[in-house]
């Protein structure tokens, strides 16, 4: 069971956490953006270890746009 200040505490946190977002709304938009890039890289690199090597010559063809 919580304590009257206990749930004081709470609600003054909650009140300044949304206070916070709203004021620096930008701001928290660049961090998520970023965690959603950053786990966007962790996903390839974890996808791109499940699949074969491709020799750099072969690489350097298919972003020149050689077959």
């Amino acid at each position: 069971m919580a304590t009257a200040s206990a749930k004081i505490l709470k609600k003054a946190i909650k009140e300044a956490f949304v206070e916070s977002f709203q004021e620096n709304r930008d701001f928290f938009q660049e961090i998520i953006a970023e965690v959603l890039e950053d786990a966007g890289l962790l996903r390839a690199m974890n996808e791109g270890r499940k699949t074969k090597l491709v020799p750099r010559e072969k690489l350097s063809e298919l972003l020149k746009g050689k077959k």
